[in-house]
């Protein structure tokens, strides 16, 4: 007997458990590649200007980024991020790898809903 969850996507157990087990291995996976060597290049061009701009105040910030072209929440993130983990290479980018990592978890949530649609 196949069920459907609350979604309205057929399930079974056993199924989804083993999907689960998979998805979590991938998670895992991505993150492990992802995390690998993450401080071992230097800081390149992009992440020197990512990072400058998170040394700013927030006022200063928003009016140093009325000449970028790029949307800012990436930048807030990434002082915040400072504020709370610190300041080292592997940690400023590990903001990047974070947000890359659940990107795996919700592009299978997208494809699962598209699936079965």
């Amino acid at each position: 007997m196949i069920d459907k969850n609350s979604d309205g996507i057929p399930t079974s157990n056993k199924k989804s458990r083993w999907s689960a087990i998979l998805l979590v291995g991938i998670v895992i996976l991505g993150a492990g590649l992802r995390l690998y060597q993450l401080d071992l290049r230097s800081i390149w061009f992009d992440e020197s200007m990512s990072i400058r701009l998170a040394q700013f105040s927030f006022v200063e910030m928003f009016q140093r980024m009325r000449e970028d072209i790029h949307p800012p929440l990436y930048y807030c993130i990434l002082k915040l991020w400072r504020y709370i983990v610190g300041d080292s290479l592997f940690m400023l980018r590990a903001v990047s790898a974070f947000c890359s990592t659940v990107s795996i978890f919700l592009i299978y949530w997208i494809a699962k809903r598209v699936a079965f649609e």
